[in-house]
């Protein structure tokens, strides 16, 4: 509950506009209770970003290596999630906010938010892989996680979903033409 409350908060007003009293009253503790748990406000941010990360991993990514279902399934599942976790809100994406704001101004954090998008690359490319070669499959991979982030800070900009739902399109449209060269090779 700590972690979830802290990601929103984080989420919302970013990593140096959020301090930890914001969080300690969001989460209805005292202050100083926080920092029995985290030393400090980098380690909660750390702590958050990896359980946002497990939470891809368990509900989302793991779904790309499921050989039982076709890559049009699995591209369903990530639609759904996206607009689920991306469409409930305007505040963007947490890693995404996090990472323009941090910088350069933490690496530990930026290695973090690295692994996370290297892991969404790497379950998009594994959707598209068996359409084309892992190297175009690769490049689709980063393409795809570009246009929905870009699509996400778009809808924070300007409060609508419009974007996330272009930036799927796009990327549905980009499996059916590989859907049909591939039946026509």
């Amino acid at each position: 509950q700590l972690l979830h409350r802290s990601m929103e908060v984080f989420r919302e007003y970013g990593y140096h506009n959020t301090s930890m009293a914001q969080i300690a009253e969001a989460c209805g503790l005292l202050k100083g209770s926080l920092y029995h748990y985290y030393q400090s406000k980098e380690a909660l941010l750390l702590a958050v970003i990896e359980r946002v990360h497990q939470q891809y991993r368990d509900k989302l990514f793991y779904l790309a290596n499921d050989a039982t279902l076709t890559a049009r399934q699995k591209l369903e599942h990530f639609s759904n999630f996206s607009t689920d976790f991306f469409g409930a809100s305007t505040e963007g994406c947490l890693m995404g906010n996090i990472a323009l704001e941090i910088s350069s101004s933490s690496k530990k954090i930026l290695e973090r938010i690295r692994l996370f998008f290297n892991d969404w690359i790497e379950a998009m490319s594994l959707i598209f892989q068996p359409l084309c070669g892992k190297k175009e499959a690769l490049e689709i991979g980063k393409a795809c996680v570009a246009e929905v982030e870009g699509a996400v800070m778009m809808m924070r900009l300007y409060g609508e979903n419009s974007y996330l739902l272009a930036a799927q399109q796009s990327i549905w449209d980009r499996l059916e033409g590989l859907e049909k060269n591939k039946k026509s090779n």
